[in-house]
């Protein structure tokens, strides 16, 4: 039984031809915050937009927190 714990999740944005970002790849699910940052920012000159969020999360019993936006670079949606 591992209970709750943080996970750092990595996501990517493109812009497409009519301004709209969308994701560029499926979100990379990290257990370190700087390991995450480092991927994070290794990506971020090919994307439009990086982000990393923390979340906490227990899969034995179904628990997913919201996310919480830790870093990002460039544009993603809702912050711009």
């Amino acid at each position: 039984m591992m209970g709750r714990q943080d996970v750092y999740v990595i996501k990517a944005y493109d812009m497409n031809a009519n301004g709209d970002l969308h994701s560029a790849i499926p979100p990379r699910h990290l257990k370190s915050e700087m390991a995450a940052i480092e991927e994070a920012r290794s990506i971020a000159p090919t994307h439009d937009g990086v982000a990393v969020c923390k979340q906490a999360v227990d899969p034995a019993i179904g628990y997913y927190g919201p996310e919480m936006l830790v870093f990002h670079m460039g544009q993603i949606p809702g912050i711009g």
